[in-house]
């Protein structure tokens, strides 16, 4: 038996067994970057561990029970909620090719998650990838991910296998169906999985004998100081993840004397200026290969890779030759030519997009990119009484926004371009006239604040509704709402008064329905979280009733659980006499002390912390913005809550929301409430629609902004009360008649709601 800090010897022939049990161990990386052996490493799991591999989380090395009786690699038992995987070593330098074999055996519990194999230079030693392999934020540096997939959450998703290489995905392929093997098995069989990425770019991959890609170009050139990992999880739906006879090899295949392969891109070409330049070389013989290229005879610097990409300007134009190298020799490719014509065309306007409200913008997109210093100098920007106050180019080099003085809603204006150069030695200029109509449109206004999710629920069928934002993760799968209980019909009309034919979604309590988010660590399994904001609006068919037992209560947004939390819903209070309202409440809480600014709400010590907004009725449109001002450091942060673009109640005491699983629900919840009771509430009956998350406070002249915006009116600015208003104390007789009287400040047209305590 091994612990943790145990030294291991160091194997260095080109089989390695493994054999100890060692349930949620890590094996911290020992040594540098393996050398390239000539043939595959094979971990059988049966004798001692090896430098440079770990396991983690949930992964365990079980002694024996494997296909032939010995031992094996279990990252997840069919038990929820688990998740870890393994770390694999990876040569020093480019990694340009990789076979994995392995056999797996999915199998057990009830059928969920699924597992990947990720190739990666970021990959974090102790972060499972799970079903979907490691895709952290939206920059994508080189990255091989395989990933196998066993839970179908509806809509788009499935299960079956995806190739995903550099954020693009290569290929779907459902398994199960047709001639195709299934990825879980009932009966517990080891099926075996043969991964095969060629240095061409070309994946051969095969389940269980059966080809399912064959040769199929991927456009993978290579990865710098790789890492390799196999993960896996399990969420409420739970399988084995067990692995055996785990085989890697860079060299496959390689052999025979060095030469250019005949696979290489190299012809000579003849493009336009600006036109991108790919050329490649694919070696044949034994690696491991180096590459330098070269232009007119002259070494690039930095051009060491297998693929050489070019802008296409007129001064990569020449003669080019690539020299590769492997340990017995080197070789030089025969000369590509390349010719560049110049470009003597004017970059040309293909879309303009103006946006009121309070974002005034109006957006450019060109044909082509355009010379920076031109793009983001306002002198070359002019729309009459409208001020350009900044231009700014975007990092595609073909989009420039230019931010404007206050739009007035409808109203049309004329923008003139004068002198805007495209990228090209000659410096063409664009002289041109754009009419454009300024209008406040409330999705821009959401955007604008960047949400890491936002569903409109325009959906007319199915069950998945998409979101138009993303933050660290940007899977549609992940991102989806998916609807429970029933699907979209686009036939429940929008809530948004500025949206005319929009539409929303529509719940039925009687039904059960609501509309499921995944977990993910930019929305509620990662954190810690001090700052959140759900928006949303919503109009309930019916309201809470406390006459049967649990019914006093709705969801309209839950994440969390039972001890950590972020909650939004309808509560009848017992001390309400009014039959036809009920209260809206905003709750956070999170009772473990985690860390830093927590515990917060709902301990042996410390009260719930919440708001409770009074009056809400059937039948009436509200927007709601529910704000968690948390503390990072302590406790004296706040929970804010907005109705109808103005704050109506505040309450103390918010620390930050640590990481939590479980799932998120729209117009459900299952979690604890400010009462102290946990579990499952009622679902909401009515319509929701434009429901956004954020990871920070909005403050209250960006919620004024969106509200105005959505019922059609053009507030550009938060609505304060004139001091001049009669809303001093007042001490009258019984029985008198008194007034008060509230004078706005700000961009009507404006609501009311009076509150008496």
């Amino acid at each position: 038996m091994y612990s943790q800090g145990s030294t291991f010897a160091k194997i260095t022939a080109p089989r390695l067994s493994l054999q100890t049990a060692l349930p949620g161990v890590l094996f911290l990386l020992a040594g540098g970057p393996a050398a390239l052996t000539a043939a595959p490493v094979v971990y059988d799991f049966n004798q001692t561990q090896s430098s440079g591999l770990s396991i983690f989380g949930s992964a365990a090395i079980v002694e024996s029970g494997s296909h032939d009786g010995s031992g094996y690699l279990s990252i997840t038992e069919a038990v929820a909620s688990k998740s870890g995987g393994v770390r694999f070593p990876a040569p020093a330098g480019t990694l340009d090719q990789i076979r994995v074999k392995f056999k797996a055996r999915i199998s057990d519990g009830t059928q969920g998650d699924g597992f990947s194999l990720t190739v990666s230079p970021d990959l974090p030693a102790a972060t499972s990838g799970g079903e979907n392999g490691y895709k952290p934020g939206t920059a994508n540096p080189p990255r091989f991910i395989v990933a196998f997939d066993t839970y179908s959450n509806g809509g788009s998703d499935f299960v079956g296998i995806s190739v995903i290489v550099d954020g693009k995905v290569v290929a779907d392929i459902p398994t199960g169906v047709d001639t195709t093997p299934p990825l879980y098995s009932d009966t517990g069989e080891w099926t075996d999985v043969d991964i095969n990425l060629k240095r061409s770019g070309k994946l051969t991959l095969s389940l269980g004998g059966v080809t399912l890609l064959d040769n199929v170009q991927t456009g993978f050139e290579g990865i710098d100081n790789a890492l390799i990992g196999l993960d896996a999880r399990t969420g409420t739906n739970f399988e084995t993840h067990w692995f055996d006879d785990i085989s890697i090899d860079f060299t496959d295949g390689d052999s025979g004397a060095l030469a250019i392969g005949g696979e290489s891109e190299l012809a000579s070409l003849a493009n336009f200026e600006g036109t991108p330049v790919r050329f490649a070389v694919v070696p044949a013989g034994t690696g491991p290969f180096t590459y330098q290229w070269f232009l007119n005879g002259t070494a690039i610097d930095g051009a060491t890779r297998r693929a050489l990409r070019l802008a296409g300007a007129q001064a990569d134009a020449g003669s080019y030759t690539v020299a590769v190298s492997n340990p017995s020799g080197q070789v030089t490719s025969a000369p590509a030519v390349l010719t560049i014509t110049p470009d003597h065309v004017t970059p040309q306007l293909v879309r303009t997009l103006a946006v009121g409200g309070t974002v005034n913008t109006v957006t450019l997109i060109f044909d082509e990119k355009v010379d920076p210093v031109t793009a983001g100098d306002v002198s070359h920007y002019n729309a009459g009484a409208l001020a350009i106050l900044s231009a700014t180019l975007g990092a595609d080099g073909k989009t420039v926004v230019l931010k404007t003085a206050n739009q007035r809603n409808g109203q049309s204006y004329e923008l003139k371009v004068t002198g805007l150069k495209d990228t090209s030695v000659a410096g063409n200029a664009l002289t041109a006239t754009v009419p454009f109509t300024g209008q406040a449109a409330y999705r821009s206004e959401v955007l604008s604040d960047a949400p890491v999710r936002y569903w409109q629920f325009e959906e007319t069928e199915g069950s998945t509704a998409a979101s138009g934002s993303s933050g660290a993760n940007t899977d549609p799968a992940v991102l989806a709402a998916t609807f429970q209980g029933g699907e979209f019909t686009g036939t429940t009309a929008g809530l948004l008064a500025s949206q005319a034919g929009g539409k929303a979604a529509g719940l039925s309590a009687e039904l059960g329905q609501w509309l499921l988010v995944p977990n993910a660590t930019d929305v509620n399994s990662g954190g810690p979280y001090p700052k959140k904001s759900i928006e949303f609006w919503f109009k309930a068919a019916t309201i809470p009733s406390p006459e049967l037992t649990g019914q006093d209560r709705a969801g309209l947004w839950e994440e969390g659980g039972a001890d950590r939390g972020l909650n939004v819903y309808l509560w009848k209070n017992p001390d309400s006499t009014d039959p036809d309202t009920v209260s809206l409440v905003f709750h956070s809480h999170n009772r473990l002390g985690d860390g830093p600014g927590a515990p917060f709400g709902l301990t042996a010590t410390q009260p719930a912390v919440y708001t409770e907004y009074p009056g809400i009725k059937a039948g009436q449109i509200y927007h709601v913005a529910a704000v968690q001002d948390g503390d990072a450091t302590g406790t004296t942060g706040n929970l804010i809550l907005y109705v109808n673009g103005l704050e109506v109640k505040r309450a103390p005491g918010a620390g930050q929301l640590y990481g939590h699983g479980s799932d998120v629900r729209i117009g459900g919840a299952n979690g604890r409430i400010h009462t102290g009771d946990n579990g499952v509430l009622p679902t909401f009956d009515g319509v929701i629609d434009e429901v956004a998350h954020y990871n920070k406070a909005l403050n209250a002249d960006r919620v004024s902004a969106h509200y105005f915006i959505g019922i059609g009116a053009s507030s550009s600015g938060s609505v304060t009360i004139d001091p001049t208003s009669d809303l001093k104390a007042k001490t009258t007789p019984e029985n008198s008649s008194v007034e008060f009287s509230a004078t706005p400040v700000g961009d009507g047209p404006f609501t009311y709601q009076w509150y008496l305590n």
